[in-house]
């Protein structure tokens, strides 16, 4: 009897599979834990199915159904491709009526405008009331998943991420790929950035008033998680 064994990746394991399967699935890698991805792998196994690692990992991505949602650019070409028709139709509409029409981002299952439309400046009433008024940061929210995260691992915790992913991805001066540094979900902190536009340096200036390219001082630093911490506290209320 031969035997052969194969290391792989689920993304790359679609589509094939296997006599037996190996898995590990721990929460060391909670980002990667979703519905979908679980599903794949178990699936790839014909005879035999090894799960290895923590139970509540796996109990962890069975409830992330976040990601029905796909950031492709389907949903922008077919607008692209209506406005073009519009155009032909009435040429009259140009200038800023036809760029706003394709000022948009596929998210949560339909088209939201994006961040690109936001006039902070032009919103009335404290931060959060301002934030309100903006349709894109006004869309995120809490899932299930999110909450239950912040359940189980407590606000101090999520805190402490809260400081961690700051000092990483948003304190230095220079960040090459400021307005790209922070995902939009995979841990309720990342949902709450974009939720207050904190998640980049060119988000900060814009509402915040903290200038882009210079590096954030303490007590900014403990302003940016304090209104992520809040934001989180409010999602997390009945």
């Amino acid at each position: 009897m031969s035997w052969c064994f194969l290391a792989t990746t689920i993304h790359k394991s679609q589509g094939s599979e296997y006599p037996i399967v190996v898995m590990p699935v721990t929460m060391s890698h909670f980002v990667m834990l979703q519905r979908n991805l679980l599903y794949t792998g178990v699936t790839r196994a014909k005879k035999i199915l090894v799960l290895i690692g923590e139970k509540r990992a796996v109990s962890y991505a069975i409830k992330n159904e976040t990601t029905t949602a796909r950031n492709t650019k389907l949903a922008e070409r077919i607008q692209n491709g209506a406005a073009q028709g519009s155009k032909k139709g009435n040429p009259a509409e140009t200038g800023t009526a036809a760029q706003q029409k394709m000022k948009m981002i596929p998210y949560k299952g339909g088209a939201q405008p994006s961040m690109a439309m936001e006039e902070p400046a032009l919103y009335g009433g404290d931060l959060f009331q301002r934030l309100s008024q903006s349709k894109f940061r006004s869309s995120f929210s809490l899932k299930t998943n999110d909450r239950h995260y912040v359940n189980e691992k407590g606000m101090d915790t999520v805190r402490s991420h809260a400081f961690e992913f700051i000092e990483k991805r948003l304190a230095p001066a220079v960040i090459p790929n400021d307005g790209k540094q922070t995902p939009m979900r995979g841990h309720p902190v990342f949902v709450a950035q974009h939720a207050t536009a904190t998640c980049c340096q060119g988000c900060l200036q814009k509402w915040h008033s903290i200038p882009a390219g210079t590096e954030l001082t303490a007590q900014q630093k403990e302003y940016v998680v304090d209104i992520i911490m809040e934001w989180i506290g409010r999602q997390m209320k009945p």
